[in-house]
């Protein structure tokens, strides 16, 4: 095993973990109500980072005991139990600005370091399976892809990383009436290995809000992104990073979200989910000390 550990291993020889069950709205502890979606947007020909007027201010997985086949556990009841204390993977926060050249250095020094790119649903996996991430691995995210707009830079940005069969996280806002082309675009990358996090509806800054519109934020998204991906969500991204040290924010994802991610601190998880996870910047010029920094930050 690796830095870190988890205490309590699932028996595998006793159960049979359904991971099919990840992407099936049915097996979780969630809303059953599933938000009206709209078809009628188009993409704009010019776009900002992010929509106009937007303000700045569990999965479950089916076990099958041998003795009992219908019994049913959640994904967080099984890692809640694992007791884990795992390290962050070095992980690294990219908006549209990083543009598609900085992209293609990132790739290569990637590559060049040997280091290994997961998602946060790679993540999960490591950890039903009773183990920790390596220490080679990064997670790299790209936020504030739009499900009714999309800026062109976003596209050129994930296709680097596919052309090099890299793996990463797009966090999407999911305000506005849906774009089916968009949703199609989503679903592609998403068979490319590419994971699709909530970024919330909006884009609001959580915690100046109150508690029902925090609740808001991150189920009605959640349930845009089950109703279009035919699976859900993981993972809720921060925006801003704000909310961390929130325990609205917690309570709001329980049941809905494994990870909660944000920007300052979160360099270990464990306890009971959804787990907090940390991310830095990149370095604007020069991508070998993007690697660097991420080395020192989430290093031993």
């Amino acid at each position: 095993m690796t830095k870190g550990s988890l205490a309590l291993r699932v028996p595998f020889y006793l159960v049979t973990i359904t991971l099919a069950c990840l992407v099936s709205t049915s097996c979780r502890a969630r809303s059953t109500n599933t938000p009206t979606v709209s078809n009628t947007a188009t993409i704009p020909s010019t776009a900002t980072d992010l929509p106009p007027g937007t303000a700045t201010p569990s999965a479950t997985s089916t076990i099958t005991p041998t003795a009992t086949p219908d019994v049913t556990l959640p994904v967080s009841e099984i890692l809640d139990g694992a007791k884990i204390n795992c390290p962050t993977p070095m992980s690294l926060m990219l908006h549209t600005a990083y543009g598609p050249e900085r992209m293609e250095e990132l790739a290569q020094e990637i590559i060049d370091n040997r280091l290994q790119t997961l998602t946060y649903t790679d993540l999960l996996t490591y950890l039903l399976e009773g183990e920790c991430p390596p220490e080679n691995t990064i997670i790299v995210s790209l936020d504030d892809l739009g499900t009714n707009w999309l800026r062109p830079d976003f596209r050129h940005m994930i296709q680097v990383f596919v052309e090099h069969d890299l793996k990463m996280v797009v966090a999407v806002v999911t305000q506005g009436p849906q774009n089916t082309v968009i949703w199609d675009y989503l679903r592609e990358i998403d068979a490319e290995g590419i994971e699709i996090a909530s970024h919330t509806v909006n884009h609001f800054q959580l915690s100046a809000l109150n508690d029902t519109a925090i609740e808001d934020q991150l189920h009605l998204s959640h349930d845009i992104i089950c109703a279009n991906m035919e699976k859900c969500p993981e993972t809720i991204i921060l925006p801003f990073g704000d909310g961390g040290d929130d325990p609205r924010v917690f309570s709001a994802g329980e049941g809905y979200y494994i990870f909660v991610i944000g920007i300052q601190g979160g360099l270990e998880f464990g306890g009971e989910t959804p787990f907090f996870l940390g991310r830095i910047p990149p370095h604007n010029d020069d991508q070998a000390l993007t690697i660097v920094l991420l080395q020192n930050t989430f290093g031993p």
